[in-house]
């Protein structure tokens, strides 16, 4: 899959806050990542085999964080918290001419 260059910060950072919190909160051993790219957006899907949240995540620090870089490139992030963990990073393509 190609990655836009300049989207490689928010892929870098979300998989560093991912892994964190794998192991800090759902104490997991295992993380997956999926990624997809159609013509206008990369969506990417983070999972984990760690214990699903008791509740309803609250965002902070790393995924408040995170959720501003996409923001400010203007696309979303979607936390699921049940039945399992799932972050989902939707990120636009439009102009972004360099990939990797």
């Amino acid at each position: 899959t190609e990655v836009p260059v300049d989207l490689l910060p928010v892929l870098d950072r979300a998989v560093s806050v991912h892994l964190t919190n794998v192991m800090r909160h759902a104490e997991g051993n295992e993380a997956g990542m999926e990624i997809q790219n159609t013509n206008d957006t990369l969506t990417v899907r983070f999972t984990n085999n760690g214990k699903p949240p008791a509740g309803e995540i609250t965002e902070a620090g790393g995924l408040k964080n995170l959720r501003n870089m996409v923001e400010q490139r203007g696309g979303r992030m979607i936390v699921r918290s049940i039945p399992v963990f799932m972050l989902e990073l939707v990120l636009p393509l439009e102009g972004n001419a360099d990939v990797l």
